[in-house]
């Protein structure tokens, strides 16, 4: 017979209300914000891990302790970016070539110009990044986007079929 005891229950109490918290997100098409409920369950669980091993078992206060775990988590995190993001600098044939003779009227100096005089405001940042994960209208089409039942066609020989989803 499983035993489930108050702790086991509050967990999965826990676990049960995030899971639908996370569907919810997905429903509404705010996947961003399962994206950041994950990162902080991993960085979570990684620190849970990690405060079990000598390297930070001494006897210091629990807060403390979790905080070293994190930073050490945060400060890796950063690390693996900017490798990343050095390599693909560095290796990446499109960053950094050339420009082309573009076929352009906008093209002159050897940058595009715009027709219209723009402006970029920054306003508050946490406005614009509410606006870019919850407020999106562009998020959802606004009407029915018209679907075609896909037929496999019989190809022969050489035939080349190419289908666009």
């Amino acid at each position: 017979m499983l035993m489930i005891n108050k702790q086991t229950s509050e967990n999965l109490g826990k676990v049960l209300i995030l899971t639908g918290i996370m569907f919810w997100f997905y429903r509404n098409n705010l996947n961003s914000m399962n994206y950041l409920i994950v990162l902080v369950i991993i960085i979570s669980a990684l620190s849970a891990i990690l405060m079990k091993t000598k390297l930070f078992t001494k006897k210091e206060e629990q807060k403390f302790r979790r905080t070293k775990v994190i930073s050490l988590i945060i400060a890796i995190m950063i690390m693996l970016i900017a490798t990343t993001a050095t390599i693909v600098i560095n290796f990446v044939d499109e960053i950094g070539a050339d420009s082309h003779v573009y076929d352009s009227p906008n093209y002159q100096d050897e940058k595009f110009n715009n027709l219209n005089d723009t402006s970029v405001s920054t306003g508050n940042f946490f406005e614009v990044l509410a606006e870019y994960l919850v407020f999106d209208p562009s998020r959802t089409p606004n009407s029915v986007i018209p679907t075609e039942k896909f037929v496999i066609q019989e190809l022969t020989g050489d035939d080349v079929s190419i289908t666009w989803f």
